[in-house]
């Protein structure tokens, strides 16, 4: 249990009878089970948007039955050895060129843990702020014309 729930179940000063608040326990049950389910740590089967996706998936022989024909539809190789090496290798090149562009760049810092720090970017604030329009909100910058 979180601080703030802490505070708010067991009352701050904890009270002296030892009770708790029944009604912000559950909150905190209902909260904690919310933030579970979005990071698939627990699932509810019956459910189509929190069930566990790998439920649904083929095993065994059912899935050696159908690999052929999945294979071919997705235009897969049945040994993946091969496209996962270049892929490897692609990345490899994107990698190295990035890095020596980084090297190059007089406004880039690579400090010696390997963190990269950009001198001469400065931060950009728009002066414009969001706003909605119409009954479904849109989101349009003021003063430009909104296009409902």
């Amino acid at each position: 249990m979180s601080r703030p729930w802490r505070r708010l179940v067991f009352g701050h000063p904890v009270r002296e009878d030892a009770l708790v608040s029944r009604h912000a326990y559950a909150f905190c049950v209902l909260e904690r089970f919310w933030r579970a389910l979005k990071r698939r740590e627990i699932y509810a089967d019956a459910s189509t948007k929190w069930r566990n996706p790998q439920a649904e998936l083929l095993d065994g022989a059912q899935w050696q039955a159908i690999r052929p024909d999945a294979l071919t539809a997705l235009s897969l190789p049945a040994d993946p050895d091969a496209l996962l090496a270049g892929h490897a290798r692609t990345l490899d090149a994107a990698l190295r060129e990035v890095g020596g562009r980084l090297a190059a760049n007089p406004d880039v810092r690579i400090d010696g843990s390997g963190r990269i720090h950009l001198t001469g970017v400065r931060r950009w604030r728009s002066r414009r702020r969001w706003w909605t329009c119409g009954p479904a909100p849109q989101r349009c910058f003021r003063g430009w014309s909104c296009p409902r």
